[in-house]
């Protein structure tokens, strides 16, 4: 049987899906490797031994840095994406040996997480070209809803970085999803419905911030600046998902948290949407400020 040839596009994607996903890799190995050298209590009286693994798992990261960082500049420089080179080229290829930057990461006592500044910038720089590679159609090997579902829900996490790039700091949920809302917009145009859908119940009326017709669902923010009202949230989510119920089973409501600082980890979240037992179709999408 003779295969079909990919085109130029789908190539590109394939290039670029394999980037996304070496990337996500590196940020793992960074994340594992400094918790590891990090944990004082466990190397204490090996600090020479410590000192040896740290250089081979800096080594470690280092060969898996740079290959990432070949491929990146191969598919910039053969599809002339000459400003996204010139930044990348400026903010991480030139300190490409700099083992401390490669390494460089920040640390949340109150959540215990730990971020890579190297993956972060490296995120921000191909920000758009993620975006534009991996939200336009493909073979779709699924439903037509299924596929564009997949769309909103990487928009939506990608939150913080639109939010980021508008150059604005949002102090209200409107301010934050109407952000979002615009970039959606100028991105795919028929992904946000021009009326947003409701949904009656007795005598209350459920209208999200946005809905999805094409990809069957509803979008609403919230925005959180302490643990009350992160407990508020949640309680009212809560009543919301037991009192209004769509007819449709396949409806996805989902429910962006936007943090404005650190309150609880993404575990602890998790674990706070199990307790209140959902809907399957209720998903919630976990965004800090300033974390992309």
């Amino acid at each position: 049987m003779r295969h079909k040839k990919m085109n130029k596009l789908e190539k590109d994607y394939q290039f670029i899906k394999k980037i996304e996903e070496d990337l996500q890799e590196l940020d793992i190995q960074i994340n594992k490797s400094i918790r590891y050298l990090e944990n004082n209590n466990y190397w204490k009286g090996y600090e020479a031994q410590l000192s040896e693994e740290k250089m081979e798992h800096t080594d470690s990261i280092r060969h898996q840095s740079f290959s990432l960082f070949k491929r990146i500049l191969f598919f910039l420089k053969l599809n002339n994406y000459n400003s996204e080179l010139n930044e990348f080229n400026k903010k991480i290829y030139s300190k490409r040996n700099d083992d401390k930057f490669l390494m460089e990461y920040i640390y949340f006592d109150e959540v215990e997480e730990i971020y890579s500044n190297l993956t972060g910038k490296i995120y921000s720089i191909l920000f758009p070209i993620f975006e534009y590679y991996l939200t336009i159609p493909k073979d779709i090997d699924k439903s037509e809803t299924i596929f564009y579902r997949k769309q909103l829900e990487r928009l939506l996490r990608s939150t913080g970085l639109i939010v980021s790039r508008s150059k604005k700091i949002p102090t209200s949920e409107p301010q934050i999803y109407n952000i979002v809302k615009d970039h959606i917009k100028i991105l795919l145009p028929d992904l946000i419905d021009g009326k947003t859908a409701s949904f009656n119940q007795k005598l209350k009326t459920y209208i999200p911030d946005f809905s999805s017709e094409i990809s069957n669902s509803v979008v609403e923010y919230k925005y959180i600046k302490t643990n009350t009202d992160l407990k508020k949230t949640i309680d009212d989510l809560c009543a919301d998902a037991k009192a209004y119920k769509s007819k449709d089973k396949s409806l996805q409501v989902y429910t962006v948290l936007y943090f404005k600082k650190y309150l609880k980890s993404e575990d602890e979240i998790k674990e706070f949407w199990k307790e209140k037992e959902f809907p399957k179709n209720w998903k919630y999408i976990l965004i800090i400020e300033n974390i992309l």
